[in-house]
């Protein structure tokens, strides 16, 4: 599908026509009929840390992403039958990845084969309205054994009023997916900090009375960073941690060097106490940063920094071991 036979890459023709391509079927492991998590980063990656990114002009994958005819017209096999399924082949089932890889990637056509199935969709929506910034739309189609003739002017040659024109009958987008929680288990769940002081300040949320980090610990260690673990159970309520009694007010933080700070809190804690240490000068030295309500991020740019967060730490992820 692209040069020397790679199974994803994707480049820009002479004309500025913008190509991405990931071939293959989704699994855990890589081979010469598959792809995983390490193509589908390499593919996303330049995107996602692309301030100004605007989408490709063109997407081709072998699969179908989950859920795209969510919104939109049924799938059929023929004039006069609608299917839920062909040739074994549910549509509401494809892969997820490739649903995340269409969101990120902001396709104006993407097209898939497999399946034997001719799918025009129409149109969807690559932008909230009335909550982001209006985008160009995506046009799925899944060719067969059909062709497809068209017209197409690169995105990187057009106006923005041009590029960003609705047309009649788009949809939203049918992979729309709450990044703004990163995990979710019976017990735990993460959730990217607002107004972080780092790209990486996560939450670890408890839903039930427990909590392991050494999933965060290898993540961090894998990106060449130490992590600073702190809790603060003072008017909250919150999990325990080791030996601190049910109830008791505390103060705990965890260091690098495996050192454990508890604190007992009487009365007149300072709520920010580990966010005005951490950003003290001999650690961080991010005076700027000790108030995280100016540092929120937009929904847009948190939204996209939930999605780079989300593709790094999936192989650290316990809903994937």
């Amino acid at each position: 599908m692209g040069p020397n036979d790679s199974k994803t890459g994707r480049f820009t023709g002479s004309s500025g026509l913008q190509i991405a391509y990931l071939s293959g079927l989704e699994s855990s492991n890589s081979d010469d009929t598959h792809f995983s998590q390490k193509e589908l980063s390499a593919l996303t990656m330049p995107a996602l840390s692309t301030n100004d990114y605007q989408g490709v002009d063109i997407l081709m994958t072998s699969q179908w992403p989950k859920g795209v005819e969510k919104y939109g017209l049924p799938v059929v096999s023929n004039l006069y039958e609608i299917v839920f399924s062909v040739d074994g082949f549910d549509t509401s089932s494809g892969s997820e990845a490739i649903s995340q890889l269409a969101m990120i990637l902001r396709p104006r056509y993407h097209f898939c084969g497999l399946q034997g199935v001719y799918y025009e969709r129409q149109p969807y929506r690559n932008h909230k309205v009335l909550a982001e910034k209006e985008r160009h739309v995506t046009r799925f189609i899944a060719l067969a054994k059909y062709l497809y003739a068209f017209n197409i002017v690169p995105l990187s040659s057009m106006d923005k009023e041009e590029l960003t024109k609705q047309p009649q009958g788009c949809t939203e987008c049918p992979y729309k997916i709450d990044l703004s929680v990163i995990k979710d288990k019976e017990k735990t769940y993460l959730a990217l900090a607002k107004g972080g002081l780092v790209d990486d300040h996560v939450l670890i949320l408890p839903i039930g009375h427990y909590q392991s980090t050494s999933s965060l610990k290898k993540y961090h260690k894998s990106q060449g960073k130490a992590v600073v673990f702190f809790e603060r159970n003072y008017k909250t309520q919150h999990l325990q941690i080791q030996i601190v009694p049910p109830g008791a007010p505390y103060f705990y933080a965890e260091l690098p060097t495996g050192d454990k700070l508890l604190h007992r809190i009487s009365k007149h804690f300072p709520l920010q106490f580990g966010r005005d240490i951490l950003c003290s000068p001999p650690l961080l030295n991010m005076p700027e940063r000790v108030d995280w309500k100016v540092c929120k991020l937009t929904k847009e740019d948190e939204t996209d920094s939930a999605k780079l967060f989300k593709l790094k730490f999936k192989e650290y992820d316990f809903n994937f071991t």
